[in-house]
């Protein structure tokens, strides 16, 4: 499974944000692939999706949670997972006309065998390019007899996150999911985070005791709540879940009042969200637009097929597209951007701890951006006039979290970013000019 994300980290105590540098950037080379293949008409799949759209292995016996080894349990759980509903295109014989993302799961047959479950696994994929989605399956599916209303439950310790999921899916065309079944979630939760766990199914009660034993050890930030299924998303499921979530945080204050989760959220994943997910595995570059950015100078470096350019950038000038774009500007990353949280655990508070406080020194502090674009030209400095960069969509692949860190602050802590500068690196591929 190729790892196309890793952390921004620091040390405990520092602002120093290049603790955990990585040994290489997975992610650059993930999007690389999948940016050359993208301007090539083809039917079919392409190779840049080859995990999303090419059947997967057969899937593994499912193993209970209690009986799996520490390794093959921190792989499986290493995801966070968004999971739309399916249209059962076998029943229904046509798929939705402008749904891209419905067509390219309908040639998925090695999904089809988790049933109501199978869109979810397909929308990991897509959002978080996992290839061994049969093990993530075989852990992380809880839907069954006596499921107490849970389909999904999925503990990433690795980013402190848990997801929790319900799945519905539709034989015909609706107007909105029924939002009884948003409303079932109030019971997942209840189960998950306070019920007795005798009698409850093996996996499920594998699952409650992890997520219990991961909030006592105050290892979860964020505890996600997702109704996921094949219709439009509404106003009345998005009543229901907002309920959810209130239901969610009472428990969890009240039974792990040491937790500090500072995210707890619900949410309807219907078709917009599946079709976003598909386009941007097509083309990971959301943001468009063209820029001309000022530069402290730079170098390029070529290869058969791409260019690279390095350079410095103003803090003010990403801030300003943090502004605008938000978290578009993070579609090639996955991951997106995690929050600010105040906790010398996070980096994102140092992050912006070092902008605010000092500025001189956040070149040295930060690992900087690597950023992918669809082309760029380098003008030198003159005599009058200082160098900049022209550059044609913008996709950051490596950085996320500065980014935000950046972009949230308040004009007051920002009034020194004109002079601030990140350290960035631009990459393109030579298909793209």
């Amino acid at each position: 499974m190729p790892r196309v994300l890793h952390h921004e980290t620091a040390g405990a105590g520092t602002a120093n944000h290049n603790d955990q540098q990585p040994e290489h950037d997975s992610n650059f080379l993930y999007w690389f692939k999948a940016a050359r293949s993208a301007p090539r008409a083809r039917p079919g799949p392409r190779p840049g999706l080859r995990s999303c759209l090419r059947p997967a292995p057969a899937r593994p016996a499912p193993v209970p949670r209690g009986q799996q080894s520490a390794a093959c349990r921190k792989k499986s759980f290493h995801w966070s997972v968004y999971s739309p509903g399916r249209y059962d295109l076998r029943m229904t014989g046509q798929v939705p006309s402008k749904s891209s993302s419905i067509a390219a799961y309908a040639s998925r047959d090695d999904l089809q065998q988790y049933g109501d479950n199978g869109l979810i696994l397909f929308a990991l994929q897509l959002s978080l390019g996992i290839e061994d989605i049969q093990s993530v399956a075989a852990t992380a599916l809880t839907d069954g007899s006596n499921d107490k209303k849970c389909d999904l439950v999925f503990v990433d310790t690795d980013r402190e996150r848990v997801v929790v999921g319900q799945a519905y899916y539709s034989g015909k065309e609706k107007q909105e999911a029924p939002a009884n079944k948003a409303s079932d979630l109030n019971t997942a939760v209840t189960w998950l985070l306070k019920g007795p766990l005798d009698g409850l199914p093996e996996n499920l009660r594998y699952a409650a005791e992890e997520v219990r034993e991961a909030f006592q050890s105050d290892k979860v930030r964020e505890f996600d709540i997702w109704y996921c299924h094949n219709l439009p998303e509404s106003l009345n499921v998005r009543s229901e879940l907002d309920q959810v979530a209130h239901t969610a945080k009472a428990l969890i204050s009240s039974e792990f009042p040491k937790a500090r989760t500072t995210s707890i959220a619900s949410s309807e994943i219907g078709l917009n969200r599946l079709e976003e997910f598909y386009t941007r595995t097509k083309n990971p570059i959301s943001v468009t637009d063209s820029f001309t950015i000022p530069i402290q100078g730079g170098f390029e470096a070529n290869g058969a097929k791409w260019r690279s350019f390095c350079t410095s950038v103003r803090a003010s000038w990403l801030r300003d597209l943090w502004k605008i774009h938000e978290s578009d500007l993070m579609s090639p990353n996955v991951r997106d951007y995690l929050g600010i949280v105040r906790s010398e655990r996070n980096i994102n508070y140092g992050i912006k701890n070092t902008a605010r406080d000092t500025p001189d020194n956040f070149w040295v502090y930060n690992n900087g951006l690597t950023i992918l674009v669809n082309s760029f030209s380098h003008t030198p400095a003159t005599t009058g006039s200082e160098a900049t960069l022209e550059i044609s969509g913008l996709g950051i692949i490596n950085g996320a979290q500065t980014t935000g860190s950046i972009g949230t602050l308040t004009d007051s802590e920002a009034s020194n970013l004109d002079e601030t500068w990140v350290m960035a690196r631009l990459n393109a591929t030579i298909q793209r000019y």
